[in-house]
């Protein structure tokens, strides 16, 4: 072993000892270590003889006796750190015998030495500090889940009320704190781990529920912003500006305040805002898109500004206060702009631009990134897209937190919902070319209906508006589809089927029927007429007649019903 005193040079080029004493020695593996001791010699030599008899004990197999235990609790921390990382002690001895308040100035430090955000830092370490001592928790060996599990219920049924989220919040920070020991070596196993301490479900207690703006409060926001006075020496167009770029950037409040002019590319087809990974809550450089229009106000706003100034002027705390302020300014416009006693109470009434609605909803500054999501969604982006814009880790949290409805897309989204309803026997019994024609709607066969072979190919027939298959082949004429004379037959420029069929039964048709059609099934069909014939007066007409028309005019009624893409047998059977 050796003792000596290390030499270095000072800032003059000099030639300097340092203040203490260092010890040069071979540990039990017989490897080379080196350390600072003393500022006494004869000190840094006592602990030279003492750590010889540690290593014999330990190159022999044998452990520590009382005398050499006894030694080690008496060390300075900064030494018994030392021997642990040779390897000479064991580090969860040593660590056993450091306050807890040590090992959350070291666990501080290895977080500040990361690029976690400092207010991360600082809030952690408080959160950690607050459990340890709210717990009297003094060693290591003295944390237990119990007691962690005890002091957060009591926080939550206390006088503070801790939320849901703040309970998980102080829960996450000490979890973190004791994987960090286990990672460093310090204990075997965090004792807080596995399904005791469970985090609490935040959707069954939200003390703070947010709203998003509609598109009409935005612009009444901006404009009231706009207009209004000063606020803490901030003008009311640089609060306009900062509200516009939350609102269609989704920005944090923290991401906002670290954008300087370089973060801002203006000048390209596609302008952006960039936000460095230190201001990023996710820890990556984002790049984000901004309007052509919001480009071109950024860039005259920031005009003469350096590449390193602040895009926006902001107060130091989050801006809620002064959010709520323009809210209200643009809200007493709103109302002032009232013209009868009527209207006025009733815009008093409203929850319209209110900072607090009658659900408890809030508009804050995050409301604002709240509100360029709900806009998102509202304006039918792809939910994948909104959130990449959003920069969320999960789209349940993009869709399930961040996007808000109102009850007017609500009853919207209802009424784009296909009428389930059975048609109306009462209307359909009206005739006419205007009206709906009885006989088509019960059969299914009326003009606009949707009937069976919806999904075919379709063609406008000879202008009159009558959808037709197009598979269907056969001579016919363009008005309405049936070929050759009739004496008494349909009248020209007759629209619908039940003027058609009508005529066909009043007066019988010499023409030909058309191609591929047959008289088979007649029985099936009869039947089935007869069975509607209690239902309508044109159904029983057309029943009562039907054994009595000749093969053609039965094949003529057929086609009408085909042409109007309801095939009658079918459409009997389903009635």
């Amino acid at each position: 072993m050796r003792i000596f005193r290390a030499q270095f040079k000072d800032r003059d080029g000099e030639k300097r000892k340092t203040a203490k004493w260092y010890l040069e020695f071979r540990d039990h593996l017989g490897r080379v270590r080196r350390m600072a001791a003393f500022a006494d010699r004869p000190a840094t030599a006592a602990l030279g003889r003492t750590m010889d008899k540690l290593i014999a004990r330990l190159g022999s197999g044998q452990g520590m006796d009382r005398e050499l235990t006894e030694w080690v609790e008496r060390l300075p921390s900064n030494i018994r750190d030392r021997l642990a990382k040779f390897g000479l002690l064991d580090a969860e001895l040593v660590s056993a015998r450091k306050s807890l308040l040590e090992h959350l100035d070291d666990f501080e430090a290895a977080l500040s030495r990361g690029d976690r955000n400092a207010q991360y830092v600082r809030e952690a370490v408080a959160q950690v500090k607050r459990i340890v001592s709210g717990c009297g928790f003094t060693r290591l060996s003295d944390i237990t889940a119990d007691a962690v599990e005890r002091f957060l219920d009591a926080q939550r049924r206390g006088a503070e009320r801790m939320s849901a989220r703040t309970f998980n919040s102080y829960l996450g920070a000490f979890r973190h704190f004791c994987a960090w020991l286990v990672g460093e070596g310090r204990i075997s196993a965090s004792p807080v781990g596995g399904k005791r301490l469970q985090r609490l479900n935040v959707k069954l207690d939200r003390r703070l529920e947010r709203r998003a703006l509609s598109a009409g409060e935005q612009r009444a926001l901006l404009t009231a912003a706009e207009n209004g006075e000063p606020w803490r020496g901030i003008p009311g167009h640089d609060r306009a500006m900062l509200y516009r770029a939350a609102l269609e950037t989704g920005l944090r409040w923290s991401e906002l305040r670290s954008l300087t002019r370089a973060s801002l590319d203006l000048d390209g087809e596609r302008p952006t805002v960039t936000v460095e990974a230190a201001y990023s809550k996710h820890r990556r450089d984002d790049v984000l898109p901004l309007r052509p229009e919001t480009a071109a106000t950024l860039r005259e706003y920031t005009k003469g500004k350096l590449p390193t100034a602040a895009v926006f002027r902001m107060p130091l705390d989050r801006g809620a206060k002064m959010l709520r302020l323009d809210l209200a300014a643009a809200r007493g416009a709103w109302i002032a702009e009232a013209q009868t006693p009527e209207d006025h109470a009733e815009r008093e009434r409203s929850d319209y631009l209110v900072a607090e609605d009658a659900g408890g909803r809030v508009v804050d500054f995050h409301a604002l990134r709240h509100t360029f999501i709900t806009s998102l969604a509202n304006a039918g982006v792809h939910p994948s897209t909104a959130q990449a814009l959003a920069r969320h880790s999960s789209i349940t949290l993009t869709m399930d937190r961040y996007t808000h409805s109102d009850a007017g897309r609500e009853t919207e989204a209802i009424s784009r919902l296909p009428d389930l309803g059975l048609p109306d026997v009462a209307a359909a019994r009206k005739t006419g070319t205007d009206d709906a024609d009885s006989l088509g709607v019960l059969l299914g066969v009326s003009q606009g209906t949707n009937g069976p072979g919806a999904g075919d190919s379709m063609v406008q027939n000879g202008g009159k508006g009558r959808n037709r298959r197009t598979q269907r082949k056969g001579p016919e004429t363009p008005e309405n589809g049936v070929s050759g004379p009739c004496k008494r037959g349909v009248r020209e420029g007759t629209r619908t089927p039940d003027f058609q069929i009508h005529n066909l039964i009043q007066g019988e048709c010499q023409a030909p029927a058309p191609d591929g059609l047959t008289t088979s099934g007649d029985s099936d069909l009869a039947f089935c007429l007869a069975f509607l014939a209690g239902i309508d007066p044109d159904l029983a007409e057309l029943a009562t007649a039907w054994p009595g028309l000749s093969s053609e005019a039965r094949d003529r009624i057929r086609r009408i019903a085909f042409d109007t893409r309801c095939d009658l047998t079918d459409s009997a059977r389903t009635l």
